[in-house]
């Protein structure tokens, strides 16, 4: 089977988590950008979960708490 598909979300998260841990939590409009990354997130790693393929992600990845940005 490829794998293409788990480099891909794995790579993913971990941009879009670097990206929601840049961001300076300074008033309003940041902390919607920050919504917007937790809840991009959010999804993903719900999808990954409902598709049985948690699993096969990165340790760092299966461990992040989402909410952990806000």
């Amino acid at each position: 089977m490829n794998n293409t598909y788990i480099y891909y979300l794995n790579d993913t998260l971990k941009q879009l988590i670097s990206l929601a841990k840049d961001v300076e939590n300074t008033d309003e409009y940041y902390q919607g950008v920050i919504y917007g990354y937790y809840a991009s997130i959010s999804i993903l790693l719900n999808q990954a979960e409902g598709f049985g393929i948690i699993e096969d992600l990165d340790e760092d990845i299966k461990d992040f708490v989402p909410e952990s940005l806000l």
